[in-house]
């Protein structure tokens, strides 16, 4: 909270929103590419469970895992200038905005840089999206199974009139 403060204070507005523009930029296409990827590896590895909402646990668990490694691959470099940008201050301001910093990293760090560090995102983005998927789509059948039975007890309750 004394971070906050401080930049609050030594900043103002400007400061709490530095890095939202290029954040919403990775983060929009990122989302689109993550589960985009996860529902055509899915229906992939499993066909028709679209549909009929059978697939495995297995399923969910590669699909869930390779659409997270997608989605940082296809992102990655977006998130290191992201993360540049959000690391200045306003006393210690070294880009101007996202293609001075894009620039600027590539003259004089190398274009490589905007890939260091990708082999432990990847690692990281395969656990928790090959846990996440399978979490969420089983506890939104039991959701869907729960609230099934709520309505039909409503219907039941309504027909006889009580």
């Amino acid at each position: 909270m004394n971070l906050a403060k401080n930049i609050w204070k030594n900043e103002g507005i400007r400061g709490i929103y530095r890095g939202f523009g290029i954040t919403v930029l990775r983060d929009a296409p990122a989302h689109a590419f993550y589960f985009g990827t996860y529902e055509y590896l899915r229906e992939k590895l499993h066909p028709g469970c679209r549909e009929n909402c059978e697939e495995s646990v297995s399923t969910m668990f590669i699909a869930g895992g390779l659409a997270g490694i997608s989605s940082w691959i296809f992102n990655y470099p977006t998130d290191v200038i992201k993360t540049r940008l959000q690391a200045q201050t306003s006393s210690s301001l070294k880009y101007k905005g996202i293609f001075d910093c894009t620039l600027k990293i590539i003259k004089e760090e190398g274009s490589i840089v905007l890939w260091r560090g990708l082999g432990a995102t990847i690692a990281r983005a395969f656990v928790m999206s090959s846990a996440i998927f399978p979490v969420y789509q089983i506890a939104l059948s039991a959701f869907v199974a729960e609230l099934s039975g709520l309505l039909e007890g409503l219907r039941y309750a309504v027909m006889q009139g009580d």
